[in-house]
């Protein structure tokens, strides 16, 4: 179930455990990919080996260009992930409720909302409690807000 401002956003998925995967739009990997920095790695070499003709020229330019998808740049990088003792089965659902713009889960004991704010960098999600490193949903079912904020 995806969520998002323009901003930032969110995914709510799960195939065994609950997750919502965080993005924010200006968190990119700049690091140029190594073969864009030889030398040769340019659109002027690129037409030059193309147009040879000869056997070694296009080997080069396997070697150079071929490969470049494999490496590219920039790329986009999310903010991480966040996963909730919260088990999928078979009655588990996701769905979007129109109404309020949160993204919900829900499975036989344990339900779970998230919502992202137009106007805040902030991410909520009721329903959970938060417990070291892991976030187990509380059998009890007190109600806990987790608030994630980017600047």
């Amino acid at each position: 179930m995806p969520l998002g401002n323009g901003n930032m956003g969110g995914l709510l998925f799960g195939d065994k455990q609950v997750c919502l995967s965080l993005d924010k739009g200006s968190l990119w990997d700049n690091r140029p990919a190594p073969q864009t920095l030889e030398e040769g790695y340019h659109y002027d070499h690129l037409i030059e080996l193309v147009k040879s003709g000869k056997e070694e020229d296009w080997n080069e330019f396997i070697r150079l260009f071929s490969k470049t998808t494999a490496n590219n740049t920039p790329t986009k990088i999310n903010a991480g992930k966040i996963i909730f003792d919260m088990p999928v089965c078979e009655k588990t659902e996701f769905y979007l409720d129109i109404a309020t713009g949160e993204a919900c889960v829900n499975n036989e004991t344990q339900s779970l909302k998230s919502f992202i704010s137009a106007d805040k960098n902030q991410i909520i999600v009721d329903g959970v409690e938060i417990q070291g490193n892991h976030i187990p949903m509380d059998a009890y079912k007190k109600e806990y807000t987790v608030m994630v904020y980017y600047k």
